[in-house]
């Protein structure tokens, strides 16, 4: 007789819901900092005058950094223009699907439940939701994190004649996560780690191994630039050392209660067992690990957006810390998922919160910037041309403005 399927994923859709919502509240709440101005100027943007695509890539070439989402970032604003909010909408709209990749993800590793409270977690993280309303590529990051160890774990586990759309997509997941952020490569390299020990070498251990020495081999034409990038990077004295970055991690991942993160992390180490809660812990030390190994000679790690795809790891480990716990005490379960969302909110509303991340660049709020355009307006003369210069470390973008006209002074 069939039995009767448990459907779970209607619970997603109010978190995507609630995760959209506070996403578009601040979508314009800043205008552009500077790593967002650097990010439209490598897509083509209008304001810098129209790029033929064909010359975008060599652009890229002169920048080093992983071209991916800037390349989307073109092919988006060819449909929905060049404006804050389009560009805005593009990460928002990618942050949604890794919400329900998230999902996806604690249900195959652990349970469905699981999967609920990980979407949760993440919908309602301060730090992820800040990602949902700027203009880089970090919820692209996120995402592609996920589709690739979520694909992964499915040719494995899955039947010897997996589909060929399934392969293509764990290649293409991969490749694009390497062509997102060059911290990537510290999941492509767990995702050697652990293939390498899994048993038994069959059919698609064999077929995993080829898809992953396809993907090395399309991200080989960026490794050059990758050396190159680190090299640049190492130049400028603004790292964290390793003991700055793990309390910022438990802060920033933890919305700002650190206790809280650890207390949910010790009891998924003590109390829960199971091969694939040791696969999560896997993937976020040797994430971490390797990343703290590269920080040390290149000085990269300047903030800790640059580790964000250990967040999904770290939360769904704490998810299944909360559903343990509620099948034991439903009432200390509730009370912890709701701790987490008011913490996650008020951090969210709070621009302290970001402000306070070592190396985080405050931003210049839209209301600021209209009361100064609006002073130019009524104190200046028709030729009058005025400029104007932020200082943030790292993110100092000269500005000018002209009647009828402002931007910053950006130039390729």
């Amino acid at each position: 007789m069939e039995t009767k399927r448990n459907i779970t994923w209607p619970y997603v859709v109010p978190i995507l819901l609630l995760a959209t919502l506070l996403g578009v509240y601040r979508i314009n709440a800043d205008v552009y900092w500077l790593d967002e101005e650097v990010s439209i100027m490598l897509s083509g943007g209008a304001r810098y005058g129209h790029i033929p695509f064909k010359n975008l890539l060599s652009l890229h070439l002169e920048h080093t950094w992983p071209p991916l989402y800037n390349l989307l970032t073109t092919g988006w604003a060819a449909f929905a223009g060049w404006s804050e909010y389009s560009m805005r909408v593009l990460a928002l709209l990618i942050g949604m699907l890794s919400i329900a990749g998230i999902y996806r993800l604690g249900s195959k590793l652990v349970s469905p439940q699981v999967g609920i409270i990980s979407a949760f977690f993440l919908g309602t993280s301060a730090f992820y939701i800040h990602y949902l309303h700027e203009a880089r590529g970090y919820t692209l990051y996120v995402l592609l994190a996920i589709a690739s160890i979520y694909l992964y774990r499915q040719i494995l586990t899955g039947s010897h004649k997996t589909k060929r759309s399934t392969q293509g997509l764990f290649l293409l997941s991969v490749t694009a996560m390497l062509y997102t952020h060059f911290i990537a490569t510290t999941i492509y390299a767990f995702l050697w780690g652990h293939h390498i020990l899994h048993k038994p070498k069959d059919i698609r251990w064999h077929r995993i191994t080829r898809l992953l020495l396809y993907a090395l081999l399309l991200f080989s034409p960026w490794i050059v630039l990758g050396i190159n990038a680190a090299v640049d990077e190492s130049a400028i004295p603004r790292n964290m050392d390793t003991f700055m970055l793990l309390k910022a991690i438990l802060l920033g991942f933890g919305n700002w209660m650190p206790l809280y993160i650890l207390g949910l992390l010790t009891y998924a180490a003590v109390i829960i067992r199971g091969k694939h809660i040791g696969y999560l812990w896997k993937w976020a030390g040797t994430v971490l690990g390797l990343a703290i190994l590269i920080n040390i000679p290149t000085q990269a790690l300047y903030h800790i957006r640059h580790v964000i795809i250990i967040l999904p790891s770290l939360l769904v480990l704490m998810a299944a810390s909360v559903d343990d716990i509620f099948s034991r005490n439903r009432a200390a379960g509730i009370t912890l998922a709701v701790v987490w969302a008011i913490a996650g909110l008020s951090g969210y509303m709070s621009p302290d919160f970001m402000n306070n991340q070592p190396a985080h660049v405050r931003p210049i709020t839209s209301k600021t910037m209209e009361v100064m355009v609006d002073t130019l307006d009524a104190c200046a003369t028709e030729n009058d041309i005025a400029v104007f210069y932020a200082y943030e470390p790292a993110g100092c973008i000269p500005s000018f403005w002209q009647r009828g006209k402002i931007g910053s002074i950006l130039t390729r």
